[in-house]
């Protein structure tokens, strides 16, 4: 009997306890509900839409928290990790869905998937992430707070629920809020990986997500770069765009780190992986790449910009036109067009000369005399119409009033203007040096098929993809050589060479030009491009709007051109001072010389060529003569 009674006390007992604990469970559930809708409406209100991550079915969470759109804002879209997470990502993306609620047994799955699509998307947002707790035995904070995706987002809030302080009534449960140490690497040894903020719904003036980069408390920005003047300088950190990070850094307290390697600004390959500026912030290995990195296009869908600041642009250093040789003199006085309308001139009017002579007495019933000999046969008028180009009247008289002589004088008119026009145009030149047409522009660049050359293919990053057939051309005459290489190029000559010319109109370092070798050279009028410079961040990276926005203040203040300027103490003014002086316009010797024997040879060599066609005829005729008189003699032979 004794023992009946034990078993039904402790039944009652149970009974009473489990009661107690679905009381207990109820209660909570509800105060993270309260505690949900308290975040989502204060921190995440004005987001387009957000996600609520839970698990369905048979591994609901013994709090299993409902969120509906009609409690809140935004609208709410709920998903769960047992479906295709990879496609439900793809559309978050899109919608720019920026807060998320998480209430699954293993967060930081979802967070692997979240960083996978981040680096696949072209869709871009800062998210602000919500984790409520599973179970008591969920992961801690330091636990969550380990996985190396926390380390570059800055808006993380982990729910706790306070152990030993869970009671019956729903006033007395109460949760412990932690974020993620954002400002220590994890390479610290005994890092703490978690802070605690406070305690909800205790704490009401504690701001759950809090703007940790208004102040870095010191943390180490690190920064991919390479050696770059007038852009980057490594030994001391200086160059306008240090100068920028550096007053950045004292505005919101943190230091500066250099990630450098031997691949300059590097490359992004599709495997994931990378070298270079451009490599290193996208596997994460630095924070931001600076060094004259331009908003390349193929490089987007892989990493952030920041707000572009001055642009600059690029050109080349071609070869200076040669002079061209005196034996030309006398047909440079007239251009391609002028000397193709003296031609039209002298077949016209042998064609005119020729049916003048013909149609005399139908064209002028008072004339009607046909001349004979070099106004009777096509060859003769030729010969007429130069000599008269050449301002040599024909030998015979003609007849006064006759449409051949009024046809001769309009036409010795036309040729004395030719002739007057020619000698003006050569005396002109006579003496004074000309040179082949400058390389002045890209296209001229191409049709000329010198190669240019650099020290990395970034430099034609911005013309890829560019439907510009001559451009396309210049992508491939392109060649990436070493420094060593490129000095040796220099001395041979035949070769461009790329060059940035900075918004304040400085020429960046070009360790392989010296001030020697420039003098060979000229900088061609037109660049290839212009751009602006940014600094790439990983994507949905915490700083991009806080640079952007300083970037913003520099620009106000003129501070970049300013930076700019006091950078030159690092670069060489002798080599600064010739690539000033080398621009196409100065590449010519435009003051007169003495007359010299090499100023008249041409005039001397057509001389020569024309006597020794005329020789040349002359033999020819005297062979056809003789033949034909032997002919002659033979025939008349053979008949007696």
């Amino acid at each position: 009997m004794y023992i009946t009674q034990v078993i039904i006390i402790i039944c009652l007992l149970r009974s009473i306890e489990g009661r107690a604990d679905q009381i207990q469970i109820y209660n909570t559930i509800k105060k993270l509900e309260h505690l949900s809708i308290d975040i989502i409406m204060n921190y995440m209100y004005d987001y387009k839409c957000v996600v609520w991550v839970r698990e369905f079915e048979e591994r609901e969470s013994i709090w299993p928290v409902t969120l509906n759109s009609a409690d809140v804002t935004p609208p709410i879209i709920t998903i769960s990790p047992s479906v295709n997470l990879s496609i439900l990502m793809t559309d978050i993306f899109k919608f720019k869905c920026s807060g998320y609620v998480i209430q699954i047994s293993d967060p930081g799955y979802f967070i692997n998937h979240w960083e996978e699509e981040r680096r696949l998307s072209l869709d871009r947002h800062k998210p602000r992430f919500l984790i409520l707790p599973w179970n008591q035995s969920s992961p801690v904070a330091d636990q969550f707070f380990n996985l190396p995706q926390t380390e570059f987002n800055s808006d993380f809030l982990l729910v706790e629920v306070m152990k030993g302080s869970e009671k019956k009534e729903e006033e007395d449960i109460f949760f412990k809020m932690f974020t993620n140490n954002f400002y220590e690497p994890f390479e610290i040894k005994n890092r703490i990986s978690s802070i605690e903020l406070g305690i909800w719904p205790s704490n009401e003036d504690v701001v759950w997500f809090p703007d940790k980069i208004a102040n870095l408390h010191g943390k180490t920005i690190r920064v991919a770069t390479l050696e770059y003047p007038l852009y980057t300088i490594l030994e001391p950190l200086e160059g306008m765009e240090f100068k920028l990070l550096k007053e950045f850094c004292k505005f919101y307290n943190c230091s500066l780190g250099t990630v450098v390697d031997d691949y300059m600004w590097g490359e992004i390959w599709e495997n994931k992986s990378g070298n270079g500026i451009l490599g290193n912030v996208y596997m994460d290995k630095a924070d931001f790449g600076t060094g004259a990195v331009y908003s390349w296009y193929n490089d987007y869908k892989f990493l952030d910009f920041s707000y572009p600041y001055l642009q600059s642009k690029v050109t080349v250093l071609v070869p200076k036109p040669k002079q061209l040789p005196e034996w030309r003199i006398p047909f440079n006085a007239f251009s391609p067009s002028m000397w193709a309308v003296q031609m039209m001139s002298i077949a016209f009017t042998a064609i005119l000369i020729y049916f003048l002579n013909k149609n005399t007495k139908i064209l002028t019933s008072g004339f009607w005399e046909e001349r004979l000999g070099e106004f009777s046969t096509w060859s003769g008028v030729i010969m007429r119409s130069v000599g008269m180009a050449l301002l040599q009247p024909p030998a015979g008289r003609l007849s006064s009033g006759s449409p051949l002589q009024r046809f001769f004088t309009l036409s010795e008119v036309l040729f004395l203007l030719f002739t007057t026009i020619y000698c003006g145009a050569l005396s002109s030149i006579l003496t004074v040096p000309e040179y082949y047409p400058p390389i002045d522009h890209p296209k001229d660049l191409y049709e000329a098929g010198i190669p240019w050359a650099a020290d990395h293919e970034a430099w034609t990053y911005s013309l890829k993809g560019t439907s510009v057939s001559y451009l396309k051309g210049l992508v491939k005459t392109f060649e990436a050589h070493d420094t060593e290489t490129l000095i040796e190029l220099a001395k041979k000559g035949g070769y461009g060479f790329a060059i940035e010319i900075m918004a304040g109109g400085h020429v960046t370092h070009t360790a392989h030009l010296s001030g020697e070798m420039i003098l060979g050279l000229h900088v061609m009028k037109h660049e290839l491009y212009r751009t602006p410079s940014v600094t790439v961040l990983r994507k949905g990276s915490p700083y991009t709007q806080q640079l952007t926005d300083f970037i913003h203040r520099c620009l106000d203040g003129g501070l970049l051109l300013l930076w700019e300027d006091i950078s030159l103490k690092f670069l060489s003014s002798r080599l600064q001072t010739a690539l000033e002086l080398s621009e196409s316009s100065n590449h010519e010797l435009n003051q007169p010389i003495k007359l010299k024997l090499n100023h008249v040879q041409g005039a001397f060599i057509i001389l020569a060529i024309g006597s020794t066609i005329s020789v040349f005829i002359f033999l020819g005729e005297k062979y056809i003569h003789l033949f034909c008189n032997k002919h002659q003699r033979f025939e008349n032979t053979f008949k007696h």
